[in-house]
């Protein structure tokens, strides 16, 4: 059976152990410590994160830009449609109302037929004065 005094040799070896294990995490946290002060003392690189700052906050202003035009844009989409269907409704309805009230706009169908072949006529006339030539 162990006694007292073999316990407190193990603790305080445990402890030593503990003890090194720390002195060598604090001199490798040392060490980056030390790299991370001269990457952040980089001037080349401080200028290189500022102007990417700067894109950034250029790019948060467009994005911004562009979601308030797009819902500028979404609010005035439906008033435009509703007014084009009203206007077309408008004109169906007048178009029904002329058919249903007996206008007529129908022409004679000899002068329909004039105006209709015409320029036919005319071609061909041409072309058999052209021919006999």
């Amino acid at each position: 059976m162990p006694n007292a005094i073999d316990a407190f040799r193990a603790q305080r070896e445990a402890a030593e152990a503990v003890y090194e294990r720390l002195q060598e995490i604090s001199a490798v946290l040392a060490q980056v410590g030390q790299e991370v002060d001269a990457v952040a003392g980089n001037a080349e690189l401080r200028a290189l994160l500022q102007r990417e700052e700067a894109w950034l906050a250029q790019a948060s202003r467009t994005i911004s830009e562009v979601s308030a035009w797009r819902q500028h844009e979404a609010r005035r989409f439906l008033p435009s449609v509703a007014w084009r269907w009203a206007l077309a409704l408008i004109f169906a309805l007048a178009g029904a109302w002329i058919a249903g009230a007996g206008y007529s706009y129908t022409r004679s169908p000899t002068r329909m037929s004039f105006v209709c072949c015409a320029p036919v006529r005319r071609l061909s006339s041409r072309l058999r004065t052209a021919s006999s030539r």
